[in-house]
């Protein structure tokens, strides 16, 4: 996806984008208590949010920036030793 957005090609990029999501969200749900794949969803989720905000699309942008702190901080709440990192 990364790569498409050099390019311009935020269309693209978004698809891309919304299928990694997809795939980090099933693994997330599927070993709900590693905080680490949560945090990994949360920044994938914040990368999403910047793209829609690149396509000019700042409510979806708003909405995956506010799903992606909830993740955050969730992550951070069952991990607290993890604000040291």
């Amino acid at each position: 996806a990364a790569a498409m957005q050099e390019l311009g090609r935020f269309d693209e990029a978004a698809a891309l984008a919304a299928e990694a999501v997809a795939i980090q969200r099933e693994l997330a749900v599927a070993d709900a208590k590693n905080v680490r794949l949560q945090f990994d969803l949360a920044a994938s989720i914040q990368g999403q949010a910047v793209l829609e905000f690149r396509r000019r699309r700042f409510d979806a942008a708003a909405g995956l920036l506010s799903e992606s702190l909830t993740l955050f901080d969730a992550g951070l709440t069952a991990s607290p030793e993890s604000r040291e990192q």
